[in-house]
């Protein structure tokens, strides 16, 4: 009950108003409005995921940026640079059933999941990074957060060229 109820707080003192006060009977209402606020929040990230995913010209400006990224990547990442540079966007939902690409309301970030991959141009092996790459609205910036990848490389070279 008390997780529950730290969950409630956190999310209500983001989605509501700063200014004021709000007093909640806690023991009647807490389960009801938990379930109430996560179903909301539920409901919401299916229709995010929908959204980028069906909107044609803004699936492709979001490709663009993945293809941008995948080159950058390799050019940072890789000894002796590659062939046959692909962004794939993940599009699905995650583990926790939240989209792995989606523009997050609280922070007003576009979040696209992605793994960048090539050919090594000397040794022909098949090498790939799979990331977060986080773009502000605000500021346009681009910040590169690393999930995993297939091994030999740099440490933090993403972080260097994105």
């Amino acid at each position: 009950m008390t997780n529950m109820l730290s969950t409630t707080a956190i999310i209500l003192s983001l989605l509501l108003p700063t200014t004021g006060t709000i007093s909640l009977d806690v023991h009647k209402t807490e389960q009801k409005n938990s379930a109430l606020i996560i179903d909301s929040l539920h409901n919401k990230q299916q229709d995010d995921c929908a959204e980028l995913k069906n909107d044609t010209d803004l699936r492709q400006e979001i490709q663009d940026i993945a293809n941008s990224a995948s080159v950058k990547l390799m050019g940072c990442c890789s000894s002796y640079g590659g062939r046959e540079n692909k962004a794939e966007i993940h599009w699905g939902k995650d583990e926790n059933g939240i989209c792995q690409t989606r523009i997050s309301k609280l922070t007003n970030k576009l979040i696209i999941t992605m793994t960048a991959s090539w050919r090594g141009s000397l040794s022909g092996n098949y090498y790939w990074i799979k990331g977060r790459l986080v773009m502000d609205f605000e500021t346009k910036q681009l910040n590169w957060e690393k999930i995993s990848d297939s091994g030999g490389f740099p440490a933090g070279c993403g972080q260097r060229c994105i």
